[in-house]
């Protein structure tokens, strides 16, 4: 057995076999570089990210692994759905009957299609709906015969096995016209098809007998009360005629033409005659107007006097006058410009400018008041007198026209209006006679046309009944019955199907498992070191018991020597020597990680001890073919020493030290100074020790060792490791002050392909 303490730390051991491309640090892939922490690890961040992230790859994730058990009780709750819907689901039948209540509906006096609006439409259709359904409809339906077998329908096996039938139909009868269309549906359900397509014919027999009696019994009291109005209309325009041919004859009259006529044209004269008057009188006041408002503009052109306006508008038109402005506007820009550059307003050459200003203002002024009275001459004695003088005179000549026309016009009005009331005084009686009988005459006509219509509807049959048959019920074809029964099973297997997979993935959604490297690095906010390839799985026994084996274990390694590369880089930087590999729970790979890590480290040359810290469950003695003590256990409780149990494996330098038989004193041990100088021995013997810890929320073995090491490394497993569960031991660890190191991925799926190997050269090669 070796002696550590007699083996030099700082020389690297390698056996004769030893393969040195294992020793080298190999390159991190670069999904699974370091990270740096995330900074600001807050309560609501970690709330955030610990809860289930919703998306599409995560539920494929759960799906994926519980498929296979949501499938199986899912295929067994499909047939106890099934079978429970084929014996409760009945066996149920529907017969319709087709029906048309027809919107427009033709008039009985007219004989014109009447359009209904939709509001009394739809009343209409509600109304009908009623009459159906009626008991006194269902009743006579009941005793309608059966023209197959003779019996009534009452008599049917379909209504026999009914205690109250008029009841039943009343509930069960579905009567209804949807929208806007003509059509009503009469519908029933029961076991038995034929006998219910019976039971719906009756009943549209016995309704539509009904309707068309009562619209024949609604035609012939109508033609009946046509018949007692048109003998009525004719003795009254008999009478009538009568009437107004004894008053002709009275004023001489020929006939009631000739009257009609002469008012007609005497009425229309007196309207023109009217219509005249009116457009005269209006000319007149309008003529009166325009002389008076001439009269008023003339005599304030005699009066006024012009304007400053008015007269420098005149003035502007003499040239001397226009050069005075003129030569006034340039002497005052140029005294503007000079004021602006003298600051002194009484400068020489300011006052000079000024009187140059004001001589012209005056001369301005002066030729103004020479010129005034030849101004104001020239505007008085202007046109503008001749032309109002003008209008006024042609103003009254046409007031004097208008007036004579004007009482011409009325002259005549007075001698129509004495005519027309002379003719009224002889014969207004004998008007409202004639136009009495116009209406007694065309009213008579409408009758008589409606009465023989009526008539020909009774006598021919040819009326139309409002409501039709368009399909009678007839029952559906074999088997149709069973189709209801049929969907119904296959909806209740499919849902039996589909809910336990979606329930199960769910459930395994709410765990929040580990399903790829970035859900770690993501959620937990910590490093992850590298990801090692699935041996667990199928794909993963199968390769490691087939020809795939070597080449799973080059990837195992390659992935582990990544591991160790990281972990080198933080022995550089942070001193780490000590390393504590544990998990959140059990079986999530953590043994596994700390022997491959610890024999990387041996390839790698360095003198590497693995410790089996996990007392309780101890698992790594088996995987090199060691016997479980002495080992951590006896040397907590005094009964050997460290080297005694510090033993060789098949690894080049590779140590391991087993865990031991534990137990209640070993346990307790574990707490007690003395465990501090156990790991300073293992220090001063090894360049690494990894320890290989019980999981931090199983037992808090790990946080007690966790005070002796230098940093731990989380090992987390896809689909088994949970976030929340990761993130608690975390938690814990840094609680009592580990410094987590980062977190392995397990499981990684990448596909393990046998490593080509390298060709030997041939002598021709060589050369």
């Amino acid at each position: 057995m070796p002696n550590p303490s007699a083996i030099d730390p700082q020389q690297p051991h390698h056996s004769s076999g030893h393969d040195p491309r294992y020793g080298a640090l190999v390159p991190v892939h670069a999904d699974f570089l370091p990270v740096p922490q995330q900074g600001g690890w807050s309560a609501s961040h970690a709330q955030q990210t610990l809860a289930p992230n919703v998306t599409a790859g995560n539920i494929l994730h759960s799906l994926r692994r519980k498929w296979w058990i949501g499938a199986g009780v899912g295929i067994l709750c499909a047939i106890a759905s099934a079978l429970a819907a084929y014996y409760l689901v009945p066996n149920r039948q529907e017969v319709t009957a087709m029906l048309r209540v027809r919107r427009n509906d033709q008039g009985l006096l007219d004989n014109i299609p009447r359009f209904v609006q939709k509001d009394e439409f739809d009343a209409i259709k509600r109304t009908q709906i009623g009459l159906v359904t009626q008991r006194q409809t269902i009743e006579s339906a009941l005793n309608e015969p059966d023209p197959d077998t003779g019996l009534t329908v009452q008599e049917l096996r379909e209504v026999k096995k009914h205690d109250d039938p008029v009841g039943w139909l009343e509930k069960g009868l579905e009567v209804e016209s949807p929208g806007d269309t003509e059509l009503m549906f009469i519908t029933l359900k029961g076991d038995n098809a034929k006998e219910l397509a019976k039971i719906v014919n009756a009943i549209s027999t016995v309704y539509l007998r009904d309707v068309q009696d009562a619209e024949t019994k609604s035609v012939k009291h109508t033609r009946d009360d046509l018949e007692r109005i048109y003998s009525k209309a004719v003795d009254d325009l008999n009478a009538a005629q009568k009437q107004f041919k004894d008053m002709a004859d009275t004023i001489g009259v020929p006939d009631r033409e000739s009257v009609a006529a002469s008012h007609q044209a005497k009425l229309q004269i007196l309207a023109q005659k009217h219509s005249l008057a009116s457009d005269l009188q209006r000319r007149l006041y309008e003529a009166a107007g325009e002389l008076h408002s001439a009269q008023v503009k003339l005599q304030v052109a005699k009066n006024r006097e012009p304007t400053e306006g008015e007269l420098d508008e005149v003035l502007m038109k003499y040239k001397d006058y226009e050069a005075l402005l003129l030569k006034r506007h340039e002497a005052s820009l140029y005294f503007n410009k000079v004021q602006e550059m003298y600051k002194d307003t009484e400068a020489p050459k300011v006052r000079e400018l000024r009187a140059v200003l004001q001589d012209l203002d005056s001369q301005i002024e002066q030729y103004r008041e020479e010129k005034r009275p030849q101004v104001i001459e020239m505007l008085k004695g202007g046109s503008t007198e001749i032309e109002l003088t003008n209008e006024i005179s042609k103003f009254e000549a046409m007031q004097q026209t208008l007036a004579t026309d004007l009482a011409n016009v009325q002259t005549e009005i007075q001698t129509l209006s004495a005519e027309l009331l002379e003719l009224g005084k002889t014969s207004p009686d004998l008007q409202r006679i004639a136009a009495r009988i116009d209406l007694m005459t065309n009213d008579l006509k409408r009758l008589n046309e409606a009465r023989l219509e009526l008539s020909l509807k009774l006598t021919s049959a040819e009326t139309a009944p409002r409501i039709t048959m368009v399909a009678p019920a007839m029952p559906p074809e074999a088997g149709g019955g069973q189709l209801v029964k049929y969907m119904a099973m296959a909806f209740a297997a499919f849902f039996g199907l589909c809910m336990p997979v979606v329930a199960f993935t769910f459930w395994d959604f709410q765990q929040h498992r580990v399903n790829q490297p970035s859900d770690a690095s993501t959620a937990l906010g910590t490093k992850i070191l590298g990801a090692l390839p699935s041996v667990a799985g199928r794909k993963g026994k199968k390769a490691a018991q087939g020809k795939g084996a070597t080449a799973l274990q080059r990837s195992l390694a390659d992935s582990v020597d990544g591991v160790r590369t990281a972990l080198i880089r933080d022995h550089v930087s942070e001193g780490t020597r000590v390393v504590l590999v544990t998990s959140a729970v059990h079986h999530e790979g953590k043994t596994t990680l700390a022997t491959q890590l610890a024999t990387s480290l041996a390839r790698a040359g360095k003198r590497t001890l693995l410790v089996d810290g996990d007392l309780r469950k101890p698992v790594a003695h088996r995987l090199f073919g060691l016997s479980l003590d002495p080992g951590f256990c006896e040397v907590l409780r005094g009964e050997c020493e460290i080297e005694e149990t510090i033993r060789p494996t098949r690894a080049s330098g590779l140590w391991m030290m087993a865990a031991g038989r534990c137990d209640d004193e070993s346990l307790h041990d574990l707490a007690k100074e003395g465990v501090e100088n156990i790991f300073k021995q293992l220090r001063a013997g090894f360049d690494y020790v990894v320890i290989d810890a019980s999981p931090v929320l199983a037992t808090a073995d790990a946080l007690v060792i966790g005070q002796y090491v230098d940093g731990a490394v989380l090992a987390v497993l896809r689909d088994a490791s949970r976030v929340p569960h990761v993130h608690e031991a975390m938690e814990r660890l840094r609680g009592v002050g580990v410094r987590v190191i980062g977190t392995v991925f397990g499981g990684s799926k990448q596909e393990v392909k046998p490593r080509s190997q390298p060709k030997r050269l041939t002598s021709k090669a060589a050369l």
